[in-house]
């Protein structure tokens, strides 16, 4: 492992742990929405990681303010996927703006999406929601 691998491995580790031990993240999910949710989160957390280890200085501060954007994101999402209604154009336009701002992929609220929500679980919304946005391929190491 050369020395940029170990340096994002390291920060990839403390931005998860930042992730998985915020209980407030799954706290009103049922588990497998949590699991949903968290599985996610770590991919981009890895993405954020990658993101930071190619920075030439100051990747531990710039890493903390994404970790935090990142759990405010999925404070949201986790709150939205609990409600039978789907995200209301307002709260669609700031996970699209969080996403952007944290470089992942924003997805469009279709009315295909809009049209199912309601028949969906909390893990479904979740995984039909995060499917959209995952992290790009060119932002892994």
């Amino acid at each position: 492992m050369c020395a940029s691998e170990d340096r994002r491995a390291v920060l990839e580790r403390r931005a998860a742990e930042a992730v998985l031990t915020d209980e407030s993240l799954r706290r009103d999910l049922p588990d497998p929405a949590a699991e949903v949710l968290l599985a996610w989160a770590l991919t981009a957390v890895a993405t954020l990681a990658a993101q930071a280890a190619r920075r030439p200085a100051g990747a531990e501060e710039w890493l903390a303010d994404r970790v935090g954007q990142l759990r405010r994101l999925l404070r949201r999402l986790a709150g939205l996927a609990g409600r039978p209604e789907p995200p209301t154009p307002g709260e669609w336009a700031a996970i699209v703006a969080d996403l952007r701002a944290l470089g992942l992929p924003a997805p469009a609220l279709t009315a295909e999406l809009a049209r199912r929500w309601p028949a969906l679980d909390p893990a479904g919304r979740l995984s039909i929601l995060l499917s959209w946005s995952g992290p790009r391929a060119e932002d892994c190491l």
